[in-house]
């Protein structure tokens, strides 16, 4: 199992450098031995779900409804694959992850979506299933997400897949559930501020449905959306943002100074200038960190001057944008 691990840590940080240039893409999840501690594993049970999709128009239906590339789960070359659903107009809707289960009587995929979207996902994907010839059904109740991730040594098993946003967050997997409890609040919030040091979010708390861009919630670099594949709900305006190449909004952590407090929804204004909120706190974590869906010109001005930025119509309230070292690196620059 180490051997089939390491290789996938190997392929992500291969594709990930050969994206954004040459990163130790490995280091933030590798202790010295190379693994995270599979004993602190985390279920997501008490906010992750499991639907199952089943039946032989399985591919050619999620290929029209969905951001990312299903001839890639389909042709054997990708096992597990993060991916979004879109409206009509291009706005996020929901966001999940795809597991193959390779069954000969027929496609099979475990969908790995956030718990409180299950009932109006379920109705969308019914509406749009037509008369495709494919089963839905929540299998929560038999299977649960865990997450592995942080600084440790031990190696996971071949169970584990490596995390398809980014190496750096870690292991994700589905497996059956083997007790009904809703795993430890504790270390799941550690996992959020995981996420937070990293600049990533996931689900409609974090990333808003029905107004959110995806590429400002950064899902063209999380491997969230194919730009090669053919047509799907909501791709026009994806695609036109995408090729117009600016994108003057995106997510990323912020760090706030010391003695002050944040919360979700608090607007952010740049010290100095207009009163006109330039951004929006979306997740707030431990360490004075959160999420920020903010304007890049603000964050990172030319000609790298620090930005000076505060939230809460106080000026006192110092916030501090942090670039993830995984951006590329002509974000926010495609106006200069």
């Amino acid at each position: 199992s180490y051997t089939v691990a390491m290789r996938r840590v190997s392929e992500a940080c291969r594709r990930l450098a050969a994206r954004l240039g040459p990163r130790n893409c490995s280091a933030s999840i590798l202790g010295s031995r190379g693994f995270v501690n599979e004993s602190a594993a985390v279920s997501m049970a008490g906010n992750r779900s499991v639907l199952r999709l089943a039946g032989g128009d399985l591919y050619t239906f999620l290929q029209g409804l969905l951001t990312n590339d299903m001839l890639q789960i389909e042709s054997g070359k990708q096992d597990f694959m993060y991916s979004a659903m879109l409206n009509p107009q291009g706005r996020f809707m929901y966001d999940m992850f795809l597991l193959s289960e390779r069954r000969e009587e027929e496609p099979t995929i475990l969908m790995d979506v956030e718990s409180q979207t299950v009932p109006e996902l379920t109705r969308s994907l019914i509406k749009y299933r037509l008369r495709a010839a494919v089963d839905i059904s929540n299998v929560s109740n038999e299977y649960e997400v865990k997450v592995l991730f942080g600084n440790a040594a031990t190696e996971p098993s071949a169970m584990w897949h490596v995390d398809p946003r980014l190496p750096m967050l870690g292991f994700r997997t589905i497996v059956p559930r083997e007790d009904t409890s809703a795993g430890d609040p504790a270390s799941a919030q550690q996992y959020v501020d995981w996420r937070i040091e990293h600049g990533v979010a996931e689900g409609c708390i974090e990333i808003p449905c029905g107004s959110a861009l995806p590429l400002e919630y950064n899902l063209d670099g999380l491997s969230g959306i194919s730009f090669t594949k053919g047509c799907y709900v909501g791709q026009e305006l994806t695609a036109r943002t995408k090729y117009t190449g600016v994108v003057r909004k995106r997510l990323l952590p912020v760090k706030l100074a010391d003695g002050h407090a944040l919360k979700s929804g608090d607007p952010i204004y740049e010290t100095g200038k207009s009163k006109r909120s330039i951004g929006q706190i979306r997740l707030v974590g431990g360490a004075k960190k959160a999420l920020a869906h903010l304007r890049l010109s603000a964050a990172f001005p030319k000609g790298g001057k620090p930005a000076a930025l505060h939230v809460q119509d106080n000026e006192s309230a110092v916030l501090t944008p942090l670039r993830p070292t995984w951006w590329d690196p002509t974000w926010g620059r495609e106006e200069e």
